[in-house]
């Protein structure tokens, strides 16, 4: 990885991910990445590059969140809506080593509202497969 540029101070990547391809298809991850675009604009960020991928949050070989940590020299800030988006489990160990590189992960909405969806069941299922194959 390259030394860290001076004049990232506003500069951020954007991730959005959706876990299915038919969420995609119902403009989930289009919606998703125009919320994210709207929020960069209104808090004056300059988004370097916007990354989105179909894929579980479980699955560790994600080639776009592979792309954002070759390129975190660019940025000071990866913004997602939910913790999720990025990872189901080990979330915080991806903002430890992105603060590491003296960059923030910043998830915009919180508080969201846990519910039984496709998206979880989904991911339980990609747990079972995993285990299961080994």
């Amino acid at each position: 990885m390259g030394k860290k540029q001076e004049d990232v101070q506003n500069n951020v990547f954007i991730y959005c991910r959706v876990s299915t391809k038919k969420q995609k298809q119902s403009g989930n991850l289009e919606r998703q990445k125009q919320r994210l675009l709207n929020y960069c604009s209104e808090n004056q960020y300059t988004v370097v590059d916007v990354f989105d991928e179909v894929a579980s949050g479980l699955n560790d070989k994600r080639r776009e969140l592979t792309m954002i940590l070759r390129r975190l020299n660019e940025v000071n800030c990866i913004i997602v809506e939910y913790p999720d988006r990025l990872a189901r489990f080990g979330y915080n160990y991806l903002k430890e080593f992105a603060k590491s590189l003296e960059v923030d992960i910043k998830a915009v909405e919180h508080n969201k509202e846990l519910e039984l969806n496709e998206e979880m069941v989904s991911d339980l299922v990609s747990v079972v497969t995993y285990f299961s194959a080994r």
